[in-house]
C-alpha cells in the first residue's frame, strides 16, 4: 500500500506547480526558441522550483536527520546558481566550479560518515573521492544537456528512481532506509511536475530544476552505494547508462571534430531524432519504454549468475547503441530526403 506521505509530496508538488507557473510568467521568466531549440514557442522555465522545494521540504518533514543538513544546504546551492543562470547566464566557467565543490564536499562528508564500509576500506579514499566528484558532476551536467525534449528528463528521473526501488526491493532491502527513500520523495516530486510538462510543456525544468535534479540523482546513487554496498554499482549504473552513453558519445564526436563541444548544439541523438521528424512525445516516449524495459532486465540481476549478468550487461548497452545507430540513421535519411 502506498504511504500517506508519497501521495502527500506527489499532490504537493503538482499544486504548488500552477502558483509557480503564474509567477514566472508574470515575472517573464522564459525560454525563448533559438536555432538550436527542439521547441517553436515561449515557454516558462524555472518549473524545477516546485520540484526542489517538494524535495527538500519531504526530507525535512519525513526523514529528517543532522546529517541531512549538508546534503539540504549543498542542493540549495547547487539550485540557487542554477536559478541564476536561468535568470542571468551566469558564466559557465563559475558554474562548472560551484558543481565540483558542491560535488567534492558531498563526497567527503559520505566518506567519512561510511568510513567503515566495504567499498571505502577496498578502494584508495583519495581514488574513491576523486572518481566519485567527477561522476557527480559528470552527470549533472549530462542529465542538463539530456533536457531538451518535453517529459524526457521528468520521465527519465521517475523511471530510474523507482528503477533503483525495484533492484534494491529484489534483495529484500527496506524502502524506509535513507537515502533509499529520498529516492522515492523524487519519484513522487517528479510525478507532480509532469503533467506541467508532458505531453503539453506548460512549463520546462530550466537550469534550476535539469542540473539539481542532476546532481541529486547522483549523489543518491553514491549514497545508496556507500550504505547498501557495491554489489549494487552495476545494476544501478545500468539505469542510467543511456544518459551516460550518449552524452559521451556526443561530447566525444564534438571533440575529434575539433568543435567547441563545451558550447550548446543539437547534435544528441534525441534532438536528431526530433529534427528527422519526430515529435517530442514519440522521441521521449521511446526513450522511456527502453528505460523501461531496462528495469525489467536489471529487476533481478543480483540473482543472476556472473555469466548472465554479463549478458544482461551487454544486452543493455547494445540495446542503447543500436537505437542512438537509428537516430542518426533517421537524421541522415531525413536529410537526403530534404536534398
Amino acid at each position: 500500500m502506498v504511504e500517506i506521505k508519497y501521495i502527500f509530496i506527489f499532490i504537493f508538488t503538482l499544486i504548488i506547480g500552477l502558483p509557480l507557473y503564474v509567477m514566472l510568467n508574470y515575472y517573464n521568466v522564459i525560454d525563448k526558441p533559438n536555432s538550436r531549440s527542439s521547441h517553436k514557442k515561449i515557454i516558462v522555465r524555472g518549473g524545477g522550483i516546485s520540484v526542489i522545494l517538494a524535495y527538500i521540504l519531504s526530507v525535512i518533514l519525513f526523514s529528517y536527520n543532522m546529517n541531512t543538513n549538508f546534503y539540504i544546504l549543498l542542493i540549495l546551492l547547487v539550485s540557487f546558481t542554477s536559478f541564476y543562470d536561468d535568470l542571468f547566464n551566469l558564466n559557465s566557467i563559475i558554474r562548472i566550479i560551484v558543481h565540483f565543490v558542491s560535488a567534492l564536499a558531498t563526497v567527503i562528508i559520505l566518506t567519512n560518515l561510511y568510513s567503515n564500509n566495504i567499498i571505502y576500506s577496498q578502494i584508495n579514499s583519495y581514488l574513491l573521492i576523486a572518481l566519485a566528484t567527477i561522476f557527480i558532476v559528470g552527470y549533472t551536467n549530462a542529465f542538463n544537456f539530456m533536457d531538451g525534449m518535453n517529459g524526457m528528463a521528468a520521465l527519465q528521473a521517475i523511471i530510474s528512481t523507482f528503477g533503483t526501488i525495484v533492484i534494491l526491493s529484489s534483495d529484500s532491502v527496506s524502502l524506509d532506509l535513507v537515502p533509499l527513500t529520498y529516492n522515492i520523495f523524487l519519484g513522487c516530486c517528479m510525478l507532480g511536475f509532469l503533467p506541467y510538462n508532458f505531453p503539453k510543456p506548460r512549463m520546462f525544468l530550466g537550469d534550476v530544476g535539469s542540473i539539481t535534479l542532476g546532481f541529486i540523482i547522483s549523489v543518491n546513487l553514491f549514497w545508496i552505494l556507500l550504505h547498501f554496498g557495491q554489489k549494487y554499482f552495476i545494476p544501478l549504473i545500468l539505469l542510467h547508462i543511456n544518459y551516460i552513453l550518449e552524452t559521451s558519445i556526443t561530447l566525444a564526436r564534438r571533440f575529434f571534430n575539433k568543435e567547441k563541444w563545451y558550447l550548446a548544439h543539437n547534435e544528441h541523438f534525441y534532438q536528431k531524432l526530433y529534427r528527422a521528424g519526430k515529435t517530442h512525445v514519440q522521441v521521449s516516449l521511446t526513450y522511456a519504454i527502453l528505460q523501461l524495459i531496462v528495469v525489467v532486465l536489471v529487476s533481478n540481476f543480483l540473482s543472476y549468475t556472473s555469466s548472465y549478468k554479463l549478458i544482461i550487461s551487454f544486452s543493455i548497452i547494445s540495446i542503447w547503441l543500436v537505437f542512438f545507430f537509428y537516430s542518426e540513421w533517421c537524421f541522415k535519411n531525413s536529410k537526403n530526403k530534404g536534398a
